[in-house]
């Protein structure tokens, strides 16, 4: 079985968009979720709070989301040994988290929040380093440092801002 298809959004976002073989597919346009279901477990609440988190997870997501909170809890009472979650279960589980882009796998596939980008959380900061990498701030896990104007290099002297 072959990769599936990128979204056309994703296209969009990296500039490869072109009418002649994309003009056919869906533009997704859903709005972000907001709240679980009444009836989940605190453990199923919790999860549905990280997934929805996710940059791309939005409203056209809801169904696959939901039925992976509701495999994530099974999950654990099966670590807890309350209750055994069966093979089929477990592949479910695996496929939904794959397609959501939660696993080391399929995060890769998953485009990169934009510096600027209102989910982007650095971006309320006034001295933002832009997108981080790894849970690291900033990206690389260099110091930030702001970069020397041209204006400073000539006052202090220096016409190669290598130096």
């Amino acid at each position: 079985m072959g990769r599936p298809p990128k979204p056309v959004s994703q296209h969009l976002l990296a500039g490869t968009y072109r009418k002649d073989r994309h003009a056919g597919r869906m533009i997704s346009q859903g709005e972000r979720l907001t709240h679980p279901p009444k009836w989940f477990t605190e453990t199923m609440r919790a999860e549905w709070r990280r997934l929805v988190a996710l940059p791309h997870v939005n409203s056209e997501h809801r169904a696959a989301v939901e039925h992976a909170c509701v495999l994530y809890d099974r999950f654990v009472q099966d670590a807890q040994d309350t209750r055994k979650m069966t093979a089929s279960e477990r592949q479910t589980f695996h496929s939904l988290y794959m397609q959501l882009g939660c696993t080391p796998a399929s995060s890769a596939k998953v485009p990169a929040i934009k510096a600027g980008d209102p989910s982007d959380p650095w971006a309320t900061f006034p001295d933002a380093p832009g997108p981080t990498l790894n849970g690291r701030w900033p990206a690389g896990g260099r110091e930030h440092r702001p970069a020397a104007t041209v204006e400073t290099l000539r006052e202090r002297g220096q016409n190669n801002p290598r130096n």
